[in-house]
């Protein structure tokens, strides 16, 4: 799956979203990661490994 492109309203680029492997890389506009979502325990977690939530939350971590 290829590099998806995240944007606000206006059109700028506020992230980047990669599938790898078993799981979803965000990363800021930067390249800083930000936090990853497991597909097979339906978890994510921030960059420094916490317990975010169950279920996909990565877009929720851009605005933090």
């Amino acid at each position: 799956m290829p590099q998806e492109v995240l944007r606000d309203r206006n059109g700028y680029i506020i992230g980047y979203r990669d599938h790898v492997g078993n799981e979803d890389q965000l990363r800021d506009r930067n390249g800083r990661l930000v936090g990853r979502y497991d597909h097979i325990t339906d978890r994510t977690r921030g960059s420094d490994s916490h317990l975010v939530g169950f279920g996909d939350h990565l877009v929720r971590l851009l605005d933090e």
